[in-house]
């Protein structure tokens, strides 16, 4: 599968998802059950790999890797509502070679319902064993994470800087100023 989607990294470092409350979402109260959270959360990181043109399937497809849950926390700030719309910020805190480390943020129109701190491992399909991030998927996420600290990153493969234009959804190199065409792949893990 070839990835046609180009890297489209929030100028921010934050990536949005919005979304409707429903019945099915809430107790009988008409509150959001609790674990409905990381059901959004999940939603909200699919989507933003997808939007940055790092869709998860494509790196399962290509590589045999996937991102997993290791470790997350939830802090509960006040209840969302049935019919409520919801938008959950995703932000990259940091990216290491086998494992990521995001903020998400789910608000209504209270404000904060809950701040969640999620700890993502890559690992093997075949074993579950821990993988390297492929290259792209790397470098996106590092763009995206340096995109809210406005610091910039250096290319493995150029050896050149590489800093998220603050104009738009394109990743420049800093040296040159050009357009970085990221590789759809690396040829392996």
């Amino acid at each position: 599968m070839t990835n046609i989607h180009p890297p489209a990294i929030p100028a921010d470092g934050r990536s949005l998802y919005t979304l409707r409350v429903y019945y099915e979402d809430t107790d009988a109260g008409g509150i959001v059950y609790h674990a409905n959270y990381l059901r959004y959360a999940e939603r909200a990181r699919t989507e933003a790999l997808r939007a940055m043109g790092i869709p998860h399937a494509a790196m399962v497809e290509q590589f045999g890797l996937m991102f997993v849950v290791r470790r997350i926390e939830v802090d509960y700030q006040r209840a969302a509502r049935l019919d409520d719309s919801l938008t959950v910020a995703t932000e990259s805190l940091e990216v290491g070679g086998a494992s990521l480390v995001l903020r998400q943020e789910v608000g209504g129109p209270r404000g904060t319902c809950a701040v969640l701190t999620v700890g993502l491992a890559c690992v093997r399909t075949s074993d579950t064993r821990p993988g390297r991030i492929p290259p792209r998927w790397r470098a996106v996420l590092s763009a995206f994470r340096d995109a809210r600290t406005g610091h910039a990153f250096r290319d493995a493969r150029t050896g050149h800087e590489i800093r998220v234009a603050r104009s738009g959804h394109e990743i420049r190199d800093a040296r040159t100023g050009h357009e970085i065409d990221l590789p759809a792949s690396d040829g392996g893990h």
